[in-house]
This record gives C-alpha cells, sequence and structure tokens, in this order.
C-alpha cells in the first residue's frame, strides 16, 4: 500500500515554489507517487484580519472555533491556490492514504480541496502564538504519530 500521509497545516505549499525549492514539478509528481511520502501542507492564503493573525480572543477559547466568520478564513486567492494543490494530487492520480487537518476553516479547506476524506484532529490544532512548552509537547505528538504511522486508513 502507498504511504502518503497529508498534514494540513505546517509548511506553506504552491506548486511552482515547492517545484523550484525541491526539483521540477514533473519531479515531485514522480516522488509522490511512488508513494511512502508524509506531505506537510500549511493552509492555502488568508489574509490576516486587521493585521492580525486571529481576532483579539481567538485563542482564549471564547470563540467558536469551528465558526468561520470569526477566524481568518480563506479569501478567492487562497481558494484558488487550495484548487491548485488539489489538481496537482488528482490529476496525477497521487494516492492519499490519510489527510489530517486542523479545526480552522482555512486549513480543513484547504484539506477539502485535496480530497473530501479528511479527519479534523486534535493533534495539530494551533496552540497560540509564544507557547513554547504548548508547542513542543504537540510537536513530540506529531512525531510519535508519524514515526508510529503505518500507511493504513485508520
Amino acid at each position: 500500500m502507498k504511504k502518503i500521509l497529508l498534514i494540513a497545516f505546517i509548511l506553506i505549499f504552491s506548486t511552482t515554489a515547492f517545484a523550484s525549492k525541491f526539483g521540477s514539478k514533473e519531479e515531485v509528481v514522480t516522488t509522490l507517487k511512488k508513494g511512502g511520502n508524509i506531505v506537510f501542507i500549511r493552509h492555502a492564503y488568508a489574509p490576516r484580519i486587521n493585521n492580525k493573525f486571529e481576532p483579539d480572543d481567538f485563542y482564549s477559547g471564547s470563540l467558536k472555533k469551528k465558526d468561520c466568520s470569526v477566524q481568518r478564513d480563506l479569501d478567492n486567492r487562497g481558494l484558488t491556490q487550495a484548487k491548485i494543490i488539489g489538481n496537482l494530487f488528482k490529476e496525477n492520480n497521487i494516492q492519499i492514504d490519510k489527510i489530517l487537518t486542523s479545526i480552522y476553516c482555512r486549513c480543513f479547506k484547504t484539506a477539502n480541496e485535496i480530497s473530501e476524506d479528511y479527519e479534523i484532529s486534535k493533534m495539530i490544532i494551533s496552540v497560540g502564538r509564544g507557547n513554547v512548552s504548548k508547542k513542543k509537547k504537540q510537536l513530540k505528538k506529531i512525531r510519535k504519530f508519524v514515526e508510529k504511522w503505518d500507511g493504513k486508513k485508520t
């Protein structure tokens, strides 16, 4: 079974930037089609709100994080980017075993353009800016998950 896991939150991915850093688009597609890859993708473009990453109360938990109207979300540019990412996988018949995404609208909307079969995971939810100890714990959980992952959908 091919082992490709997408975790939609870590790195900014655009086909041009990705290909220029890691090889031609054809080389990237060939590598992905071979399987055995874990691909980290950050969400597509989601502009700041009033020059802030999130509304003031967002990380305090007082806002509903599933409510796209109260958080940074994809704009038209971001939706276009997400579709480009999704088309890269779909048009090249790149098999995906699992997609994990955070609860944030910009992340699961990006994941949805790749496949409607994605899982929202608390493991990769943002812990807020500057919270180093929580980030270290979170990265430890992610590393453990990646090390144990066997390429199965469960």
